[in-house]
């Protein structure tokens, strides 16, 4: 994949220095053949680093959630701004509602927050934003990050367990790379 994108980038320039303007289009198909080999070794790097892995393996468990009934003005001062978390399952009297995430506040004013209820701007509960522990991560890598906005609720028997961020996978594909890094080296 790469050698033949480098090659013809190379034909390209070369066409384009002897004169022939035409070679260009060798230097953009190059390109894009060298950005679909990367990704494809992204994914394949992924896919190693992952293969086996479980949700509720990487998973945050219990995580904090809120109710429906506060308003966004106190969802704001007593949740985003005291924590670190930029999203938090909404539950009432144990049942998931959905998720409130930072990005669900963008397009509201300020100065509606008071009046505003959490349940009025989350995320609804839908398939695009549940899993479960025991589905393979690696499976569900584009459902989080297009359809989940890099935060999916972890559910199990229709109960909250976790929630799983695209900071969960990086931080289990860090981890596996270094272990798998760590075990090649000689010992000393």
């Amino acid at each position: 994949g790469k050698g033949l994108a480098y090659t013809l980038i190379l034909l390209g320039i070369f066409g384009i220095v002897v004169g022939n303007i035409g070679f260009a289009w060798f230097i953009l198909l190059g390109w894009y053949l060298l950005r679909a080999a990367e990704f494809s070794y992204q994914q394949v790097i992924y896919h190693e680093a992952l293969e086996g892995v479980k949700v509720g393996q990487i998973m945050t468990e219990n995580p904090e959630t809120v109710d429906p009934g506060i308003n966004v003005e106190e969802m704001v001062e007593e949740h985003f701004m005291k924590h670190n978390w930029v999203a938090y399952p909404v539950v009432k009297d144990g049942e998931t509602r959905g998720i409130i995430t930072i990005k669900s506040l963008e397009n509201l004013p300020r100065s509606s927050w008071r009046s505003r209820r959490v349940s009025d701007v989350m995320r609804p509960l839908s398939p695009d934003i549940v899993t479960r522990p025991d589905v393979e991560v690696f499976n569900i890598l584009p459902k989080l990050s297009v359809k989940a906005e890099g935060r999916m609720l972890v559910m199990e028997d229709d109960r909250l367990v976790g929630i799983l961020t695209e900071t969960d996978v990086n931080r289990a594909i860090v981890r596996r790379l270094h272990i798998e890094e760590e075990t090649r080296r000689p010992a000393a």
